[in-house]
């Protein structure tokens, strides 16, 4: 995912570049980095945002409820809240990778 963002910058692939972040923030936040993990999703919620990407915004905010879940479990309920809220005003489920 690292080479991935690396290449969307370098190409001006914004959504690319919210995508590999999302994802590298869900792989390190598994291997315990938590505040890393916050940070590149953050990043990418930021990145969606500015592009209008409802449903980016959706996934990405499920995304940051799975990297601050252990250390803010009242945080990650209302995450996963306001992205179910989203992604139901889009009509669309959310995927399989993060259910």
């Amino acid at each position: 995912h690292e080479e991935s963002a690396e290449v969307c910058r370098e190409s001006g692939d914004r959504s690319g570049l919210a995508t590999a972040l999302g994802n590298l923030g869900l792989v390190v936040g598994g291997f315990g980095d938590r505040a890393r993990a916050v940070a590149l999703v953050g990043a990418a919620l930021r990145l969606f945002a500015d592009l209008g990407d409802e449903h980016g915004v959706a996934t990405t905010l499920e995304s940051l409820a799975l990297a601050v879940g252990p250390g803010d479990p009242d945080l990650a309920a209302r995450l996963h809240g306001a992205a179910a809220a989203r992604l139901d005003a889009l009509a669309m489920p959310l995927p399989a990778a993060l259910a």
